[in-house]
């Protein structure tokens, strides 16, 4: 299936640009043009997870966190990174799929952002 670009021949945007990259960009540049910062990190983590750029989302929530510790909206937007990586364990292992290798990675990534968000393997606090 192709995508739908919406730059042609002659623009002067970047080839293969699509609707959400497009929309994205816009949004970030519309808060620049008026003043407002590019985006906080809870949103950063949030189009990250939209992405399914997980190792990316923990990395960006996880260097906020080591500066500021309290920062409870990064903890929040890292919950909703462990509740898709918990399904997606989960759905690899109801597919027989949890003794490969990338099954393992998921783990150990979910066990990462775990100890970020101070949940077990459940989603329960501890």
């Amino acid at each position: 299936m192709r995508k739908n670009n919406l730059t042609s021949k002659g623009s002067i945007a970047p080839s293969g640009l699509d609707l959400a990259t497009l929309g994205r960009c816009f949004g970030r540049y519309a808060s620049i043009a008026q003043g407002g910062a590019v985006s906080t990190y809870e949103e950063e983590i949030g189009i990250l997870l939209k992405e399914m750029k997980y190792e990316q989302a923990y990395s960006v929530g996880k260097a906020t966190l080591d500066r500021e510790p309290n920062n409870s909206a990064v903890v929040e937007s890292l919950k909703k990174v462990s509740a898709a990586l918990r399904s997606q364990c989960m759905d690899m292992a109801c597919r027989k799929q949890d003794c490969t290798p990338a099954y393992f990675e998921l783990e150990d990534l979910l066990r990462k952002v775990n100890e970020l968000t101070k949940q077990d393997m459940y989603g329960r606090q501890v």
